[in-house]
């Protein structure tokens, strides 16, 4: 990367600078804005109005090597890593002596003199100095420093990113802002879509949404400079929820970028990738993108062009055509909180269409945080759906991709509201990730076939594109329906839970009882081995797709290591609570003697 940093009052002290002039010359502070020519200082003019020699008052500016700020060596950490240019405004004679004599130039690569217009020059990136209105004048991403309270190591910190190889998760890229993932690291990413974007010859455009996080706005807009830098195309459209963003991409036949955290921390932020198609980007190009930011070698190309196109009415036409294939009007109250601001989803948008009134707590404060529709956080809700007489209480997470319901005071599994929507739909073919139970598998089996995979909605919609299903999902509250979008919906599967018949659903289900269990490990992966080695021995094996599932007794169990931490998780699953406890209880014990 190309890294442009101002010189005056950035790399050097120009105001004791000009104090040590004044104290040559006295009249040199109260003469130095009439020595101003078209905005920048002016050594020949300034001269005549001291009635000196310019060549004498030259002189006493190359006497400046003092000035500049000691931290300005430390620069060199960067140099490794990006090409260092001074960009600064003023004198051309001036500013080149400044730049000589104060010893500057050793710690960079060049300079760039400007005397007129913007400093977006010689190709830079990024922008350093110390004028808020030249930032904000120059299409670049850039860093407001102020060296009477900051020093140089601001500057580092925030271009050295060091916490990058940690925000690049299995699925998509989140960390804690600023600290692991800035503006910067967003426009670093930026042009490192534009870049797989050509080497996969995808069409040259990308689609971008945020969600409605404070810190998303400026994440976002540094997100489309990297992008159209690298020479593509970008539309920008707008706010909302994730599968609005995969559906807006479809539209577009283009890859799309979702600037969310979704269900984490509200100090945290990231970004969610998707194909043409609608689905999430998996680990290969995921891995290749990492790599090219990683590499952060790019060519600096003509500017993609931006525009703005909103899908909202599209979206929630497509949204509501399906939902009333299976259903007409929606006669119910609802308390709705998207966890992430009105704009989180067009949720209520969708539910008040199809008949539903609406009670939206997405505004109230305080914010619940993190923003995962767990039911321990929810008690909210559960609340204002007494005190409203409500029907149902529906809350989503911030990107709106997952969803939990409440019904008849108690909140729904995530198995449960899955058995719902394939009762609703009865779909010939479902795909579930292997930690789904077997209320999900019997009630699918009754209408066609079910098929597995690991755990993780990358790869569960991979498969539903490939095998033409018709629903697949999670227990943790993803649900895709593929013929409106390809991508989870917490939108569309509140619409379609609201408007079932859920007593007479419900009483079709299977009744089974389900218990989980997380347990600490020193090292996951020699861990999960282990048990793998010993429940071969021991149990019938029901799958190895990820971790390993098994029947022990009456019961099933699977155990598989957590995608994030030293955990092994066990769900144990039977026809009975007293069951599915002693399968859970001889599950925990296998992990620790193993």
């Amino acid at each position: 990367m190309k890294i442009g940093i101002d010189f005056d009052r950035v790399l050097f002290d120009t105001d004791g600078f000009k104090k040590n002039l004044t104290e040559k010359f006295p009249e040199f502070d109260e003469t130095y804005d009439q020595a101003k020519k078209d905005s920048y200082y002016n050594l020949e003019k300034h001269a005549k109005l001291l009635g000196i020699e310019e060549e004498k008052l030259l002189t006493e500016m190359r006497k400046c090597e003092e000035y500049l700020y000691s931290d300005v060596k430390k620069l060199e950490k960067l140099k490794n890593k990006h090409e260092l240019l001074i960009v600064t405004r003023g004198d051309p004679v001036v500013q080149k002596e400044k730049l000589e004599y104060s010893g500057a130039l050793e710690y960079f690569d060049g300079y760039e003199i400007v005397t007129e217009g913007s400093k977006n020059v010689r190709g830079i990136d990024f922008l350093v100095d110390d004028w808020k209105k030249e930032l904000e004048r120059i299409d670049l991403p850039g860093l407001l420093i102020d060296r009477q309270k900051e020093g140089i190591e601001k500057v580092i910190e925030h271009l050295n990113i060091p916490e990058y190889e940690k925000v690049f998760k299995r699925y998509d890229i989140r960390g804690k802002y600023p600290e692991e993932l800035n503006e910067y690291f967003a426009y670093r990413l930026g042009r490192s879509v534009a870049k797989l974007v050509k080497k996969r010859k995808w069409e040259k455009q990308v689609v971008v949404c945020k969600d409605p996080k404070e810190t998303s706005d400026n994440l976002k807009e540094s997100l489309i400079r990297g992008i159209k830098n690298g020479g593509v195309d970008v539309v920008d459209s707008g706010t909302g929820s994730t599968d609005y963003l995969a559906f807006s991409s479809v539209e577009e036949e283009s890859v799309g970028v979702q600037v969310t955290s979704s269900h984490m921390q509200l100090e945290f932020n990231g970004f969610k990738l998707v194909y043409p198609e609608g689905n999430g980007f998996m680990n290969k190009d995921l891995d290749c993108l990492k790599q090219m930011f990683r590499e952060n070698s790019f060519q600096r190309e003509e500017d993609g062009a931006e525009i703005e196109k909103a899908y909202y009415s599209r979206y929630l036409n497509a949204a509501e055509d399906f939902a009333r294939i299976h259903f007409q009007d929606i006669e119910r109250k609802i308390v709705l909180d998207n966890l992430g601001g009105i704009d989180s989803s067009q949720a209520e948008e969708l539910l008040e269409t199809v008949g539903a009134e609406v009670t939206n707590l997405s505004n109230d404060k305080p914010k619940v945080n993190p923003p995962d529709p767990k039911p321990e956080k929810l008690r909210h809700i559960e609340r204002k759906v007494e005190e409203t007489g409500s029907d149902m209480g529906i809350a989503t997470d911030m990107d709106a991709d997952r969803i939990a319901i409440y019904y008849q005071e108690e909140w729904l599994s995530g198995d449960e509201i899955f058995a719902v929507l394939i009762e609703i739909m009865k779909p010939d073919k479902v795909v579930a990730s292997i930690d789904s139970t077997e209320i999900i598998e019997e009630t699918a089996e009754k209408y066609g076939e079910i098929e597995h995979t690991q755990v993780g909605d990358p790869f569960v919609i991979d498969r539903t594109i490939e095998t033409g299903a018709e629903l697949s999902g999670e227990p943790n509250g993803h649900y895709c329906f593929t013929k409106f979008v390809p991508y989870n919906s917490g939108t569309l599967a509140a619409a379609m839970i609201a408007g079932s018949d859920l007593n007479e659903i419900r009483k079709k289900l299977p009744d089974i009882s389900i218990v989980k269990k997380s347990i600490e490990v020193n090292d996951k992966y020699s861990s999960m081995e282990k048990v793998k080695k010993e429940v071969r021995k021991r149990f019938k094996t029901l799958s190895e797709i990820d971790g390993i599932k098994f029947q022990t007794d009456n019961s099933r169990v699977l155990i598989r290591s957590s995608g994030s931490s030293h955990t092994l998780r066990i769900i144990a699953e039977s026809e009975t609570e007293k069951g599915a406890e002693n399968a859970l209880k001889k599950s925990k014990k296998l992990i620790q003697n193993t």
